[in-house]
This record gives C-alpha cells, structure tokens and sequence, in this order.
C-alpha cells in the first residue's frame, strides 16, 4: 500500500494480531479490534520522532476501531482519505480529510474501509514551554485544543499542508537529518499547532504586541549572523534579546517587513550558495542543503533559484567549468 514514511515503515501487515501488538507496544494504543472480519485487511504503520512531536502514518483496508489512553500528549489527526469518528467522553467528531481533529484525552478511534491518515504527537511540556517563550510568562493553565477544526484556509490549512510535506520530506534520500535541524523542525510544527488549531490561548497568542527596540532586532541578526548552524528556537531568540519572542517577531515584521525565519533563511540560503562554489567534485547539492537548514530539497531549489536566479546543481555546474 503506498503511504507516507515509507522509510520509515514500521509494519505493512494483512495479520490483524500483528498490527494491534504494534498499536499497542509502539503507538500507545489500549485496544485494536477489526469490525468487519470478512473483508481483505490490509494495514500499515510508519513512525518518525523529533523530539517533542512524533509524526507517524496507519492505514487500514477494512473497518477498525482503535482505543488510546491518556496520555501526556495531544494528537493532531489529518485524515488522507476515507472517513471515521473520534470520540472521547466528553465530544464526538468526524475524521474526514477537510477537518483536523485534536485528541487531547482518552479516545476511540472509528475508521471505515481505506482509511489513511497521519498523526501529529506533541508533548505537553514542550507545548507549555513554548506557550512561555511567546507570552514572557509562564502560564498557569493546561492548554485545551477545540476537538475539530475545519481546514478552510489560513492557519489551519497551512498546518495540515506542512504536515503533509514535513512526512513526504523524510521520504526523500536516505541522509541523516542533522540533529539541530531536527530540533527545529520540531519546534515549529509545535509553533504551528499552537496558532492553527484554536485552544485557551489563542486569543493572547494573536493579540497587538508592541515593539522591543530596534537594537534588539540588530541583536538578534548578529547572532543568528554566528550561529545558524545551529538550531535557532524561539527560547534562544528571548534569551538572545531579551524580549519575549512575540515582541521580537512584531519588531521584525515592523522593522524589516519579514521575520526572524525569514532573515534565517537569507542567511543559510547565503551560506549554501559559497558551499556550492567551494565544494570539491561530487559535493552532494542534499548533504549541503542538509547542513545548511534545508530538508526538502526541492523546496531548496525553489528558494535558492528565487535568491540568486539559477539552481543548486547549476551553481555547481558553472564552478566546475
């Protein structure tokens, strides 16, 4: 069955015992049961963990149900095709490939006949303490997702596109991901779940903010000047500038009309293009993408053909003439 995280498969089964041990050892699963025992099964199950998120891929070829405890994390599901019912014991929702649905307690998951999709597990913790990083303040609350959110456009529709794109990537080459690429991958799945799905935050999340100064902009570019091969999180652009990182991105987008990302990405995009030219003969255009904060590499190219007028493998084509 083709899917997502295809190398990152960790089962592809039509034994029904084998994919509920799975469920239950690998996928914190309570219980699997298979509703309609006549029909062809056909499952798979693939995993990625990033840290404080877990992106992983299931399918089923026939009717299931699927139990999960709660636990200390909040599951986004995005539906790929095929429809089915989450419910817990508070709401009910339907799974269907327009709406994202957060299951933040115990849940039953319903699925019909050909149903795919992927889940996004992000800790609760890690949440919390980005919560901190954006607000200056520790909050006091437990945050709480609504149970589902229709895709539309927007936010939510941006979220379920980079989730979609974030699993076809790890498909792509078999290269290790540098880990402070992997941390900031990360944290921006979790930034994006905090702003596309509604919770009892987002209305401080979204609120005016007012300006830091503008040395504290000229802080932050110097140091992400220094440091961008490391991972550039929003704790250490607080720690960098001594404002809480909303104030920062409201300076920035006032100031310069983009955000830190987007300075970061100059400056990588920068920084790949004199790897190009200096690289010896058979340098690999994905291991320098990789080094230099990119891991889909078509996504790459096209911001490095925008920057400088010619693609990655042209740049090393010229140099070698």
């Amino acid at each position: 069955m083709v899917g997502y995280l295809n190398n990152h498969t960790v089962i592809d089964t039509d034994n029904p015992e084998r994919i509920r041990a799975v469920l239950i050892d690998v996928f914190d699963a309570k219980s699997f049961d298979l509703l309609d025992e006549q029909a062809r099964f056909k499952s798979k199950a693939g995993a990625f963990n990033f840290g404080g998120c877990n992106l992983s891929y299931c399918s089923y070829g026939s009717t299931s149900k699927v139990a999960f405890r709660d636990q200390n994390y909040v599951r986004f599901q995005f539906a790929i095709s095929g429809g089915g019912l989450a419910a817990t014991s508070r709401t009910s929702a339907e799974v269907a490939p327009d709406v994202i649905i957060s299951t933040p307690a115990e849940t039953t998951l319903t699925f019909g006949h050909g149903f795919q999709q992927l889940v996004l597990r992000i800790d609760r913790m890690a949440l919390q303490r980005d919560l901190a990083a954006l607000l200056g303040v520790r909050p006091k609350q437990d945050i709480e997702f609504a149970a589902s959110t229709d895709v539309g456009a927007g936010y939510a529709a941006r979220f379920r596109s980079k989730i979609l794109n974030q699993a076809a990537s790890l498909d792509i080459g078999n290269e290790a991901i540098p880990a402070p690429l992997l941390r900031e991958m990360d944290q921006i799945m979790r930034l994006k779940a905090l702003y596309a799905i509604r919770n009892n935050f987002s209305d401080r999340l979204n609120a005016p903010q007012k300006d830091t100064s503008a040395w504290q902009v000229r802080q932050v570019e110097e140091w992400i000047d220094a440091h961008w091969r490391e991972d550039v999180t929003i704790e250490k652009l607080v720690q960098v500038s001594g404002a809480s990182a909303r104030s920062i991105f409201a300076t920035f987008r006032n100031s310069r009309g983009y955000g830190p990302m987007t300075y970061l990405k100059k400056v990588r995009l920068e920084a790949a293009r004199q790897m190009l030219l200096t690289a010896p003969p058979g340098g690999s255009v994905t291991a320098i993408a990789l080094a230099c904060g990119f891991l889909n590499t078509g996504h790459f190219a096209k911001l490095y053909k925008t920057r400088f007028g010619e693609l990655p493998s042209e740049t090393r084509q010229n140099f070698m003439l």
